[in-house]
C-alpha cells in the first residue's frame, strides 16, 4: 500500500521512502491483537492497546512517521 498512497516520510526520518501505511504499526497492531485472541487474559485488553499506543507514540517521536500515519494504520491493519 506504501505504492498506492505515496505519502512521503518525514524530513527527520532516517529512511527516504514512504512512510503510509506504517509497517511498524501494521506488525504491532496485528501481533497485539493476536495476543489477546490467543491468551483471552482480561489484563491484556488493557496492555496491549497501551503498548500499541506507545508504540506508536514512539515512532513518531522518533521522527519515522507523522501522526496520521499511526492514527489510519491500524485501522488498515484491521480491514485489509
Amino acid at each position: 500500500l506504501k505504492d498506492v498512497f505515496k505519502w512521503p516520510a518525514p524530513i527527520t526520518s532516517p529512511t527516504f521512502n514512504y512512510a503510509f501505511p506504517s509497517g511498524h504499526m501494521n506488525f504491532a497492531t496485528v501481533f497485539y491483537l493476536w495476543y489477546m485472541i490467543i491468551y483471552k487474559l482480561k489484563i491484556l485488553y488493557i496492555l496491549c492497546p497501551i503498548a500499541l499506543i506507545v508504540s506508536g507514540w514512539v515512532m513518531v517521536h522518533a521522527g519515522y512517521h507523522y501522526p496520521l500515519d499511526i492514527i489510519l494504520t491500524p485501522i488498515f491493519a484491521l480491514f485489509f
